[in-house]
This record gives C-alpha cells, structure tokens and sequence, in this order.
C-alpha cells in the first residue's frame, strides 16, 4: 500500500515502519561498536579519509590558481546543468549572492574542488 496513506488511528505507514524498525533506545556501546567494526572493515586510506571528512581536513592544497580554475569549471558546470531548478530560483532571488565567488567557494570546498559535484 501506499506508505503515506494515513490510517484510521491517524499514523501513516510510513510512521509506523519506522516505529518498528528503530528501537526506542539504542545502548551508546552498541553504536560504538557497530562504528568500531565499520572503520576497521575499511582500507588505511579509506579510514584516514573518513577521519578527514569527520574533521573537516582537506587534503587538497588551496592555492588561488586551484580557487581560481575551479570557480570557472564551476561556471561551465552550472551552465550545463540539466537539473538546476533549485539554482534557478536561487538566482532569480539573488542573483549576486548566487554568483559571489565567496558563496561558490563553500560549495568547493564541500566537494573537494570537484566542480561538476558543486554545481
């Protein structure tokens, strides 16, 4: 059935699989654990990445040349971009706040200076 049709008790679905799915109290040390497995099933690498996302540390090295060729790699990107509804109505409300360079860069560093990713 459909997961948001609301039932008699006035729960949909979707609610109630939720509810019976997570437990209502979840021991500390169960997540722990859980996590603790997670990362040791990873590569060195992969867990010094992981580490790198959770801490927020970059491995790329921000120089103004990279700044500079990603924002316009960014520029072309977002000029392509098929799917851009939300960029779109960001940019008829503000348009120069859409295009400050500042603003973009967040979205660079976000994704690693991957231009296509930010757009």
């Amino acid at each position: 059935g459909d997961p948001y049709r609301e039932e008699d008790d006035g729960e949909t679905n979707a609610v109630k699989i939720i509810n019976t799915a997570m437990p209502e109290k979840v021991e500390s040390s169960l997540v722990d654990s859980l996590i603790a497995k997670q990362m040791s099933s990873l590569t060195m690498d992969q867990r010094e990445q992981a580490y790198f996302d959770i801490h927020g540390i970059s491995d790329n090295k921000e120089t103004p040349e990279l700044i500079q060729q990603s924002h316009l790699q960014m520029e072309a990107e977002l000029s392509i971009l098929e799917e851009a509804a939300a960029y779109r109505k960001a940019f008829a409300l503000n348009a120069s706040y859409v295009q400050d360079n500042r603003f973009r860069l967040k979205f660079l560093r976000a994704d690693r200076f991957d231009a296509k990713k930010s757009a």
